[in-house]
């Protein structure tokens, strides 16, 4: 078994060990999803620190590999809903998420409507 050398710090490691030390942090992440030889110590800080260029993800939907940090920010800033990437039951791009969300969620307008007629039903309801 050969030993690999961390980008980050140099040190000498062994995948099967960073890798092991890197699911029991992240179980959901897979480390060899990691663009970048790092040991496990340094790929749990990546994360952890939520650095960019780092990890990759496969989006369920469209096939595109994508950064997953990037992508989340790029989601929530274009996103009316206050959730993340990872809110969504599959591993999903940008691009995707917002196309589920306009799918399963009704436009602006739409929700607008919904809240005047919530509160004239409010307003029914406390009348005697």
């Amino acid at each position: 078994m050969d030993k690999n050398i961390c980008d980050q710090c140099g040190k000498e490691f062994f995948e099967e060990d960073a890798e092991d030390e890197f699911l029991l942090e992240y179980p959901l992440h897979n480390y060899s999803n990691l663009v970048r030889c790092l040991c496990g110590d340094c790929a749990i800080q990546a994360i952890l620190v939520e650095d960019t260029g780092v990890y990759m993800e496969t989006c369920e939907g469209c096939n595109k590999s994508f950064d997953p940090i990037e992508d989340d920010s790029t989601y929530r800033l274009h996103s009316k809903l206050d959730i993340g990437l990872d809110d969504f039951s599959r591993i999903l791009c940008a691009d995707c998420a917002l196309e589920v969300e306009l799918d399963e969620y009704p436009l602006e307008s739409d929700f607008d409507e919904i809240e005047e007629d919530e509160e004239e039903d409010e307003d029914d309801e406390y009348t005697f």
